[in-house]
Formats: structure tokens, sequence, C-alpha cells
């Protein structure tokens, strides 16, 4: 009888570690099932190709922006305009003077100058915000206001990638 008791011992030992055992496997095979593409291990390779896709992308994304910028650096840039009364007691604010700029300040002041009997126009070069000729105050005042000026940042929509 001693026998009999430790044989139904250890085969209800083995029958309830049977039972763990085979929930087990069963969880093991439903997450290894869990997707339409497969197994884990073919969901997880699927998911690593398409994240190195995403990070080509990105840096596509990323050398275009930085080519973008240089072009727009080169761009006429927030032109300004100053008009003004040239000589006293003729006419009203004709005259004017232009700023043309790049991002980096380069680019051209234009001028004219009116009067009663002719009308003048003058183009200066400017570089870096200055020009090898003497500016106007009218002109000076509109280099000023071009450089001045706040800087436009393009709009970008959030991209959830770069937050990683």
């Amino acid at each position: 009888m001693g026998i009999i008791g430790v044989l139904v011992l250890v085969n209800l030992g083995q029958f309830i570690l049977w039972r763990r055992i085979s929930a087990r496997v069963r969880r093991l095979t439903r997450l290894l099932r869990v997707t339409d593409r497969g197994s884990l291990d073919e969901f997880i390779k699927a998911s690593q190709a398409e994240m190195e896709d995403l990070r080509r992308q990105l840096d596509d994304l990323t050398t275009w922006r930085s080519k973008t910028d240089a072009v727009l650096a080169r761009c006429l840039r927030t032109p300004a305009m100053v008009r003004y009364q040239a000589l006293d007691g003729v006419g009203g604010d004709q005259s004017f003077s232009c700023a043309l700029l790049d991002g980096k300040g380069d680019g051209v002041v234009l001028t004219g100058i009116y009067t009663r009997n002719s009308s003048y126009a003058y183009g200066k070069p400017v570089q870096g915000g200055h020009s090898t000729y003497a500016l106007s105050a009218e002109e000076q005042k509109a280099v000023d206001r071009v450089l001045g000026a706040p800087e436009i940042a393009p709009v970008r929509p959030e991209n959830p990638i770069l937050r990683m």
C-alpha cells in the first residue's frame, strides 16, 4: 500500500506539472502567432526593416533640408523700402531707398530721387550689410530694416520620429 500511495502522489505531481507546462506552451504559441505576418520572429524582422527604411528617409529629409536652407540663404529676404522727401518743398514722399538683401546681408540698395524737373536712380552694392559706397541716412535705414527683420521660421510639421 505504501508504494501504491507514493506512485499515486508521483502521478498526481506529474499531472499537475503537465497541466502547467501545457498552459505555458499554449501561451507561448499564442504569443508567437500574434500577427498576420506569421511568427513573432518574422514580425520583429519586418519591423526592423521598416525602421531602417524610416531612418534612410529621415536622413534623406535632413540632407534635403540642409540643401534647401543653403539655397534660401542666397535668396532675397524681407525687402525694406524707406520713402522720404529728398528736397524741401518738392512734392510728397516721392523719393525712396529700397534694400534688397539675401540672408548673408549681400545685395543692393536702390534709390530713386524725385525732383520737379527730373528723377535720378542709383544702385549701390552691399556685402555683409555694408557698402563700399557711402550710404545716405535713408539707404542705411533701409539696410538696417532688412538686417533687423526677424527670421521667418519655416513651418515644419511635428515629426514623432524626431521625439524618440
